[in-house]
């Protein structure tokens, strides 16, 4: 029999691979279909219902699942039922679903037993579709839409007749009547129509959509017209051209022409006839057919050789295949997902691509267990595996020939090189025997101790040392004496003695006299190899694992142990480190990297990056868990694994694990931990809004994978509240708790594709917070400082014309009190002198002297009048001696009246003052002075001026009538009192009580003097 691998041939050239296909047909595409992988959807895994009518994948990836018993949607982990469960779902599609079409914005057309409905996707809500003059269509009528054209019109059927419908409009428009309820297109989607195929009560009809007048269709196995009166039960179809139709039915797959008639039926597969066909796919870029059958799972048909040629079904000791036989419907996505329904069952599914790894058809019985225990290559290069119950098997050198099958139906537990020739074959009996490479035969070996061992021992490895054979046992080490019949077991005892625990589960040369030794377990020594001699050099590490394979790479040794792949280097033996952490049983190398298999699939680890491809049952492999030395390299560029359910040979060069994009979803959103239904269909929402209140936000998303879901690498974060992004391995739902009010942005990775989901956040804040009410706060404090402000320069502009009406009438007052001084002092003296002189004797004064005593009185008087009026308006003394002189000239000016006495302390003052502020301080008492002389008929007054560090207080005090401040009329004293302290920025208390006189404080701080 000759094996060829599906990787080989895609390797090839295309004349290559053409010329291979020629040759051997059977083996190329077996390989290429072997092994599909399916997983299962039940009830128990919540499917509504196990017989499924319809199946339909939409633009998002989710798969829709029409069955008896009301619409599923699945993302390849999770799945939900929408159903009819009272008056309140009177728009929801009927129980049974017929079929499921989707429209150009991605919203579903549902058919069913009793209506047809309308899915809008975004909003997540169903419609009934009503009919312009047919009421009654849209209750309790069996529908079936099968298609959309380019003009946007659905075809459907619709109870017993075939229509086309305008959305716009509601209106029906008939086509025909030939139908039973089941159309199949040969086009895809908003395409235009040229014919249809429909299913009819027996056979088909073939219609033309120009054939308004039904006169030109065709029908076909109805028991009339050209086909041989044949009926047929067309289960479904193939619509190659309009010359090739390939009909599932009860006669297995039938190839017609509707052209001439003509007709073949294909119903025998291995042995098997009168296979009855139920559903058919076109395999994708392939000249292939996936059939389904109604008990012989699924058959692959070759469109070119007109044949079956490989089969899948069920088989009850493996749980990746065919749930059971009879298969009701096919479907294949865009992305090459085969799904099955299986009836009965549920739902089966698989990629058709998933499968990675070519395996070996059994050799002998394929319905009994393919159990591989061992494998070795022999000198001859020929392939000797030791099987579970099918005993010895001898291929060729790249297996793809089984030479023989020795001691059959029985176990191999071990095989073991003795020697260049000979191969021990250790039998799970107990028995032994020796396969001798040179004629392919085996004969008893009976295993003998020289009395030091016991007669059961446990042996761990064989091994050739300088043409030497010895065996590391359970006891020791063993020197090995091959005879005729017999092997004779010798025990080391030198070398024994040298551990302290001899049981030996590894030998390793490392150099022509250097080898490394392990105890089971327990520690791993260096020891040298001298004229036959074994010499301990020391203990390198202890070693709590069994070191089961090693391969040496230039100058590192490789080592497969029960707690993963090692290395030691082999120039200067120290501990071993670890590279991966898995049992591994075996390992090889091939071209820069270490291929280990163990008990949880098979790893090939790159030398050169440290790279680590991880390869398991998903990927084709016929095992997860493989027994010791299952792991072999053959001549050329092949390698072959072998475990409990067969064996796979690939190129390691080429094999890498399938790889699909997904592009994960947002399936549902939650606030509060509510369901948040505002935003509509998570799946197609772009932005939400929250309030504040509506701060914790979760979001449940799909990882869209069909194949390994929990094994799909995702990344998310919240930008704006994940610091980086968080990953996760398969379907997930984050919680946000309590999020500030601000702009996030969701972003949902697949780490493989890089396709990328992205959700806007916005929360808003409290009411306070908001855009809109801090702009009305900022307008109102606009409007209001505006208010204020032109108050403020009203009450200014008020207080300007106050205060100049105040200094026009101070000015006109103190011009007056000039005039009235001047007039009255100085105008009366110079008036006096005037009348002495008219009317005296101008002679007489002058000879008596009168007149110069005269003139010198009143000119004096005059003068003194007018130097106390400068003295008033401009003060000399106060810019040229200072505050105190000049309040003590002012004073002495006015305590010449004996009914008035001025009390003046300044004993505590000091120049600390600023001349702006010393003048102040003299018009406030010259003011003071004023209105006690005029109002307050005091006999004293007193006046004190201390000097502090930091101010310069300033009280003034008499003994007058007093008044009340709160009440008095405000006039220019008071005023000019009140401005003048203002002015130098001091403090002002006025104290008066009547009768009791007034006590006025002024405190002046200090600041840098300036003059």
């Amino acid at each position: 029999m000759l094996f060829i691998p599906g990787y080989v041939i895609r390797s090839l050239s295309k004349y290559a691979c053409a010329i291979l296909f020629i040759l051997f047909p059977p083996f190329c595409k077996a390989q290429l279909v072997d092994g599909l992988l399916f997983k299962h959807l039940d009830q128990e895994s919540g499917l509504s219902d196990s017989n499924i009518k319809a199946l339909h994948t939409d633009r998002e990836g989710f798969l829709w699942i029409g069955t008896e018993n009301g619409l599923n949607r699945f993302d390849g982990t999770n799945c939900i039922t929408y159903k009819k469960y009272g008056p309140t779902f009177d728009n929801y599609p009927g129980s049974y679903i017929t079929h499921i079409i989707e429209d150009r914005n991605g919203d579903l057309i549902i058919g069913s037993q009793q209506n047809l409905v309308r899915y809008d996707k975004k909003h997540e809500t169903f419609s009934r579709y009503t009919f312009k003059g047919k009421p009654a269509f849209s209750y309790n009528h069996y529908t079936f839409p099968f298609h959309i054209d380019q003009d946007n019109k659905l075809w459907v059927y619709i109870a017993g007749n075939v229509y086309t419908y305008d959305r716009t409009s509601r209106n029906l428009r008939y086509f025909t009547t030939y139908s039973n309820g089941y159309i199949f297109t040969p086009l895809p989607m908003f395409k235009r129509l040229d014919w249809f195929v429909s299913r009819g009560v027996k056979g088909i009809y073939f219609s033309k959509t120009s054939d308004v007048q039904e006169k030109n269709f065709k029908e076909f196995f109805t028991g009339q017209g050209s086909a041989k009166a044949v009926t047929a039960n067309v289960q479904d179809a193939y619509l190659a051209s309009d010359s090739a139709f390939w009909l599932a039915c009860e006669h297995g797959l039938i190839e017609l022409n509707p052209k001439n008639g003509v007709y073949k039926s294909y119903n025998s597969f291995n042995g098997r006839t009168n296979i009855v066909a139920t559903a058919v796919k076109k395999y994708p870029n392939k000249p292939w057919l996936i059939v389904g059958t109604s008990r012989e799972g699924l058959l692959f048909f070759d469109l070119r050789s007109k044949a079956f040629f490989a089969q899948q079904k069920h088989n009850p000791v493996d749980p990746h295949s065919l749930s059971g036989n009879n298969i009701r419907k096919l479907h294949i996505d865009d992305r090459d997902h085969l799904f099955v329904a299986v009836e009965g069952k549920g739902l089966d599914f698989g990629n058709l691509h998933q499968v990675v790894f070519p395996s070996l058809p059994p050799p002998l019985k394929p319905e009994k267990a393919f159990g591989i225990t061992s494998m070795l290559r022999c000198a001859s290069g020929e392939i000797l595996c030791g099987t579970r119950n099918n005993g010895l098997i001898r291929y060729s050198k790249n297996m793809d020939t089984v030479l023989s099958n020795l001691i059959p139906n029985t176990e191999i537990r071990r095989l073991s090189h003795l020697s260049q020739a000979g191969i021990i074959v250790e039998m799970a009996d107990g028995n032994t025997w020796l396969y001798h490479d040179n004629t392919a035969r085996l004969t008893p070996l009976k295993l003998q101790t020289d009395g030091a061992l016991p007669v059961q021992f446990q042996i761990n490895q064989f091994i050739r040392i300088n043409g030497h054979s010895y065996a590391a046992t359970g006891e020791g080490l063993a020197e090995l004496q091959p005879g005729k019949e017999h092997l004779t077991f010798t025990i080391n005892k030198q070398f024994n003695r040298t551990l302290d625990w001899p049981n030996i589960q590894q030998i390793i040369p490392i150099s022509p006299d250097s080898l490394l030794v392990q105890t089971y377990y327990t520690a791993l020594y260096l020891y040298t190899f001298k004229n036959n001699r074994f010499f301990k050099v020391r203990e390198i590490c202890r070693t709590p694992y069994a070191i089961n394979q090693s391969t040496r790479v230039k100058n590192v040794i490789y080592l497969a142990t029960t707690q993963g792949l090692f290395k030691v280097d082999a120039t200067k033996p120290a501990e071993p480190v670890r590279l991966l952490e898995h049992n591994a049983n075996g390992l090889v190398y091939f071209k820069g990297a270490i291929w280990t298999a163990g008990n949880s699939g098979l790893f090939k680890y790159e030398i050169s990056n440290q790279k680590v491809v991880h390869f398991n049952r998903r990927d084709g492999l016929k095992n997860i868990s493989f027994a010791p030395q299952t792991l072999l390299l053959l001549q050329g560029k092949l390698m072959a694994i072998g475990g409990e359910n067969g064996i796979n040979l690939f190129n390691p060069e080429t094999i890498t694990p399938y790889q699909h994009a997904v592009q994960p979803k947002i399936v549902e959103l939650m606030v509060n931990d509510v369901r948040y239904r505002d935003a509509g269909n998570p799946l197609l929402c772009e932005k939400i809004v929250l309030a504040a209140s509506q701060s914790t936000l979760s979001i449940a998303f799909s990882t869209m994978d069909y194949i390994a879901p929990e094994k799909r690498h995702i990344r998310y974060r919240m930008i704006g509240y994940d610091k980086s992004m968080i990953s996760h391995f398969g379907n997930g739902l984050i919680r946000y708790p309590n999020m500030p009010a601000g702009n996030y942005r969701f972003e949902l990775i697949d780490v493989i594709s890089g396709k990328k989901n992205t959700l806007i956040v916005q929360i808003l804040g409290p009411f306070w917070q908001r855009w809109w009410f801090i702009g009305v706060v900022i307008g109102v404090l606009v409007l209001l400082s505006a208010l204020l402000l032109w108050i403020y320069l009203k009450w200014i502009n008020r207080l300007q014309s106050s205060q100049l009406r105040k200094m026009i009438n101070f000015q006109k007052s103190d011009r007056k009190r000039i005039a009235d001084e001047l007039h009255d002092d100085l105008g009366l003296k110079l008036s006096s002198l005037k009348h002495y002189l008219i009317a005296g004797d101008i002679n007489k004064m002058i000879e008596g002297g009168m007149l110069r005593s005269l003139a010198t009185e009143y000119i004096d008087g005059a003068m003194d009048v007018l130097r106390n009026t400068l003295t008033n308006l401009n003060p000399k003394t106060l810019d040229q001696e200072g505050l105190i002189l000049a309040l003590e000239d002012l004073f002495a000016s006015i305590s010449r009246s004996p009914l008035l006495k001025i009390h003046f302390d300044h004993g505590s003052f000091s120049n600390a003052l600023l001349s702006t502020q010393e003048y102040a301080l003299y018009r406030v008492c010259q003011e003071l002075l004023n209105n006690t002389l005029k109002h307050a008929g005091a006999r004293n007054i007193y006046l004190s001026i201390v000097t502090f560090p930091n101010s310069t207080v300033l009280l003034y005090e008499d003994d007058g009538k007093g008044f009340k401040y709160e009440m008095v009329k405000r006039g220019y004293g008071l005023y000019n009192i009140e401005a003048y302290v203002k002015a130098i920025r001091a403090n002002l208390d006025i104290q008066s009580v009547n009768g009791k006189g007034m006590a006025v404080t002024i405190i002046v701080e200090h600041k840098n003097k300036k003059r």
